[in-house]
Formats: structure tokens, C-alpha cells, sequence
């Protein structure tokens, strides 16, 4: 029993608690320097994806600013589009300068499709046949700088149309081109015109349908400049929906704003949009910096939930993202497709012509305007939520509707184009939007429609042509007494009626 009880001294005590000692700091070091990995490994990782999650969003920001800046010049080009392709243009401005044609119908087209603060009119060796300012015109006959940005974009409308023209009769005259090509034909840029940044689109003069351009004529550019003002800012932003969102021409950027720079046609800095961008790598910080702290050692729960949150935040941008996406196609007021994505779509349908045949159905509401000067804004607001309501449910899957105005929608049709089921149809429509509307004061309201069809490709197999069609049969339709539907189709064409026609197919397509 002694014996036993020496060795077994020997064995626990003395000497044996140093090397215990030793093993136990070693695994504590050892746990430490875990710790320590872990926790650098976290903060690397944190720092990562912080940094990423700052640039994507700021990336994904600047496009869509680049997404929307070219989509309003795209819209600018459009409706320019629709006054430069015009016989009387070519009448009034190439032909034989008319300053009164100037004044009393390119004006009026340009302040009612363009809203544009200035326009010139330039031809290809940079004389300024006339300038308007504030829909006043000004005919100077100035001749632009060599190095003036206007003419930079004189020269490129030039050239684009050069490309684009063909022989015709005796002269010239242009490729048929639908909206969604507008851009091969218009040169447009962001610059200083007169010292304040402007959205700049200019089309060079071409004829419609009965005219040709002279052989031996000068083009003759018409350009339209837009100022970025504070309003036209807030009209980007309703898209962008931005925080701050300024343009700036000098002075430096605020570190923690995003900044997007802007350069003219001449290679000179414009200045630049600038905005508070959103930083989810804050977020990021946020959530990594108490895990690292708490729970360095279980790696596995830390690693989960720090990707649980990145997957988060990728989530809620690319909600972001889609919900801008959405705005950008839609009406606000409504929710139905606007100017812009209805055009877009009605370009692919034309382009699958003849195999699939659709019909293009223009829609406007009759007493109005009766509404809003009776019972306000707010109530003409809630009779075109209803009325777009009450459309979209009629179409239901067989097409779509969209709202290109105050009170005009079109609705393009595609899962039937028979008359007689689209008669019914347009009953039904006009039945509906007749029906009473209850405003919030308990009043009622009463409105009703008048439609247009134009079916294709009978009625037409281009953009311009198929609208036209539909606008002068909505027009027929108005004229017959509102509150009914008239085919294009049907509507008599003499040869004593036709300007009378072209004019209001014109006003119609501006509008």
C-alpha cells in the first residue's frame, strides 16, 4: 500500500502541474489565435462585402440615370420626329424659308409636343435661319462657330439623315423608319447651350408622305434644347426617386454623395447629377461587426447569418431596381403602360405583321374636362384611376391598355381582331366608362368615350401610320357625336377631304 501510494505522488504531483499548465495555455493560445482568424476573416469579409454592396448600388444608380437620361431624349426625338417629318415643313423650311409658317405652326407644335425653352433653326453650313426663345421667334441670320456644340449636332443630324435618304421623284426623300428607330435619325447630346446644361435633340427636315426635298437643296436641321431645370430635375427624380438629387456645373463633390459626370458633344465637362446614394454596406457593418464581437467561435452560425443579411440587402436592391424598372414604364396615376412602353410594344407587334394581326383602339373621354372644372383635380384624378380600372378589365388578357395623355388612353388588341367581336367590345367599353363614378365628397360623376380602331395591317403596318389611322377614326367617332366606336376602315376618303385629314392626323400624333 505504501509502495502504491509513492508512485502514485510521483505521477500527479510536483513536476506533473507545470506541463498541464503548459498544455492549457498552449490550447488557450491556440483558441486565441482562432479567435483572432475568425474574427480578422469576418471583418475581411465584412469589409468585402461592404465595399461591394456600395459599388453595385451606386453602379446600378448611375445606369439607371444613364437609362433615364436616354429615355427622355428618346421621347424629345419622338416628338420632334413628328414635326420634322412633315410635308409643310418641308414647304415652310426647305423649300422657301416662311418665317410665317415659323411663327405660327412650328412653334405651336413645338410648345405643344416638345415644351422646349429654345429651338433653332440650322442649315448644314451653320446659318441660324431663325431661334426661338420662349415660343417667341427671332430671325437673326447668324451663322454658328466651327466649335460651337450646336453645330456639332447640326453635323451629326446631317450625316444621319445622308445615310438614311433615298432617290424620290426628282429629289429626295427619307427610309421609312418606325419610333423605336428614331434614334438613327436624331443626333442627341446633354450640353451648355448659352451657359445652362440643356437636353439637346436635332432632326434634319424630311417629307412625310406627298413631298420630296429638291436635289440640289441644303438639309435644313431643326434643333430642340429642353433647359435641366429645377423641373425638369424633379420630372427625372419621379423616376430615379434619388435623395438630393442636384445638378451640379462646378465645385467639388461631396465625398459621401454619388456623383455621375456629364460630357458634351466638344469633349468638355457639362457638370454633373449629384445625389445622396444609398450605402448598404452601412448595413452590412451593421449587422457583422456585433456577430464578429459575440460569436467569433461558431463560425458556422456566423457565417450563415452574415450571408442571410448580404442575401437580404441584395434582395431589397433588387426590389429597388425592379420597382424603378416599373416606373419607368408605367404611368404613375394609373399603373398602366405609358407613352413610352405602349409605343415600344406596338414596334414588336408591327414587326411579327402579317402572321399575327392585332387592332389599335384610341380611346378618349368625353365631358372631362366638365369634371375637373366642376369638382377639381383630385376628382378628375379618381375618374381616370376608375376609367383605367374599368379598361383594363374589359381587355383583361386579350391586349393591353396604356395611357398616353390627360384623358387619352389606347389600348392595343391582340387576342381577337374580328369586327364583330370587337364591336361588342367597344359596346362594352363605352357601357362601362359610362356607368356612374362615385367621388369621395359622395358626388357623382359622369363621363363617357369616344374610340377609334385602326386594325393592321389593314389600317396601316408602321407605328405613325397605324396611330394616324386610329386617331382620325377617334376623330370620326367625335364627329358622328361621342360615345361610339368608328373603324378606320370605314371612314370615306375623298380627294376634297384628305388635307383637312392630314392636318388632323397631325395634330392627332403630336397630341
Amino acid at each position: 500500500m505504501q509502495q502504491q501510494a509513492t508512485i502514485s505522488v510521483k505521477l500527479t504531483g510536483g513536476k506533473g502541474t507545470p506541463g498541464h499548465g503548459r498544455v492549457s495555455r498552449l490550447v488557450f493560445i491556440l483558441a486565441f489565435v482562432m479567435i483572432l482568424l475568425s474574427a480578422a476573416s469576418l471583418a475581411y469579409v465584412g469589409n468585402i462585402a461592404s465595399r461591394e454592396a456600395d459599388m453595385q448600388a451606386t453602379q446600378k444608380q448611375r445606369q439607371l440615370l444613364d437609362n433615364v437620361l436616354a429615355g427622355r431624349l428618346q421621347l424629345m426625338s419622338r416628338d420632334l420626329y413628328s414635326i420634322v417629318h412633315w410635308d409643310d415643313a418641308v414647304t415652310g423650311l426647305v423649300k422657301k424659308f416662311d418665317q410665317d409658317f415659323v411663327s405660327d405652326q412650328l412653334i405651336y407644335w413645338l410648345d405643344l409636343n416638345l415644351q422646349a425653352q429654345r429651338a433653332f433653326i440650322v442649315t448644314s453650313n451653320g446659318r441660324v435661319l431663325g431661334d426661338v426663345v420662349n415660343s417667341e421667334a427671332q430671325f437673326s441670320n447668324r451663322t454658328l462657330a466651327n466649335d460651337d456644340p450646336l453645330m456639332d449636332v447640326t453635323r451629326k443630324a446631317i450625316d444621319k439623315f445622308m445615310k438614311l435618304r433615298v432617290p424620290v421623284d426628282d429629289g429626295y426623300g427619307l427610309k421609312t423608319i418606325t419610333l423605336s428607330q428614331v434614334n438613327d435619325i436624331a443626333a442627341t447630346a446633354m450640353m451648355n447651350v448659352e451657359g445652362q446644361p440643356s437636353l439637346v435633340t436635332a432632326m434634319a427636315v424630311t417629307p412625310d408622305d406627298q413631298e420630296a426635298l429638291p436635289a440640289k437643296s441644303q438639309p435644313v436641321v431643326v434643333i430642340a434644347v429642353k433647359s435641366l431645370d429645377s423641373a425638369l430635375l424633379a420630372e427625372l427624380n419621379q423616376t430615379l426617386a434619388f435623395q438630393n438629387f442636384t445638378f451640379e456645373t462646378t465645385g467639388e463633390t461631396d465625398p459621401s454623395r454619388t456623383a455621375q459626370a456629364i460630357t458634351g458633344p466638344d469633349g468638355k465637362q457639362v457638370g454633373q447629377f449629384v445625389w445622396r446614394g444609398s450605402r448598404p454596406g452601412t448595413a452590412v457593418w451593421s449587422v457583422v461587426m456585433p456577430v464578429i464581437l459575440a460569436v467569433c467561435g461558431v463560425m458556422t452560425v456566423i457565417t450563415a447569418f452574415a450571408a442571410y443579411r448580404i442575401g437580404g440587402l441584395s434582395t431589397k436592391l433588387e426590389e429597388s431596381e425592379a420597382r424603378n424598372r416599373f416606373l419607368a414604364l408605367h404611368d404613375n396615376l394609373t399603373g398602366l403602360s405609358n407613352r413610352f412602353h405602349f409605343h415600344e410594344t406596338l414596334d414588336r407587334h408591327i414587326s411579327s405583321l402579317p402572321q399575327n394581326e392585332f387592332a389599335v383602339l384610341a380611346c378618349d373621354l368625353d365631358r372631362f374636362k366638365a369634371v375637373n372644372d366642376t369638382y377639381g383635380h383630385a376628382a378628375g384624378d379618381a375618374v381616370i384611376r376608375t376609367v383605367a380600372n374599368r379598361l383594363a378589365g374589359k381587355i383583361g388578357t386579350a391586349g393591353m391598355v396604356g395611357r398616353v395623355g390627360g384623358d387619352e388612353f389606347v389600348i392595343l388588341l391582340n387576342g381577337f381582331t374580328d369586327i364583330p367581336r370587337i364591336q361588342i367590345l367597344c359596346r362594352q367599353i363605352i357601357a362601362s366608362v359610362c356607368e356612374p363614378i362615385m367621388l369621395e365628397t359622395g358626388v357623382m360623376a359622369s363621363v363617357g368615350v369616344s374610340l377609334g380602331v385602326a386594325l393592321a395591317p389593314a389600317s396601316g403596318t408602321t407605328n405613325t401610320h397605324l396611330m394616324a389611322s386610329a386617331d382620325a377614326a377617334l376623330y370620326a367617332a367625335k364627329e358622328r357625336g361621342r360615345g361610339c366606336a368608328v373603324f378606320a376602315h370605314e371612314i370615306a376618303k375623298s380627294d376634297e377631304q384628305q388635307p383637312e385629314v392630314k392636318k388632323d392626323e397631325g395634330a392627332h400624333r403630336a397630341a
